[in-house]
């Protein structure tokens, strides 16, 4: 067995059922508070936040709602995107990119 994500990505290699639990405990639900990548067709991937993930239910398919980084700021203008789930296009930052415009 394999742990795996709320997204749908592995976060363990192959191990035994406890040992999964406790992976997918050692990662927690913090992750989703931090800051993300969302790749778009045709221009530069753009820094985001997760608002809201609802899973696929018998009711209908999931999603994922992102909006814009507005780095903590109340009146800055975001847009909000909606992805289904599990989001293909939203991928953790990679070391060096999504930095502040304000340094």
């Amino acid at each position: 067995m394999v742990a795996v994500s709320l997204f749908g990505a592995d976060v363990s290699g192959p191990l035994d059922w406890v040992e999964a639990e406790d992976a997918l405990e050692a990662i927690g639900l913090a992750w989703l508070a931090e800051p993300w990548m969302l790749e778009r067709d045709g221009a530069d991937a753009i820094r985001v936040r997760i608002v809201d993930v609802s899973p696929a239910t018998l009711d209908g398919p999931g999603r994922v709602v992102v909006k814009t980084e507005d780095w903590g700021a109340i009146d800055v203008p975001y847009e909000t995107h909606e992805l289904p789930w599990p989001p293909a296009r939203l991928r953790p930052l990679r070391p060096g990119e999504g930095a502040s415009p304000w340094g």
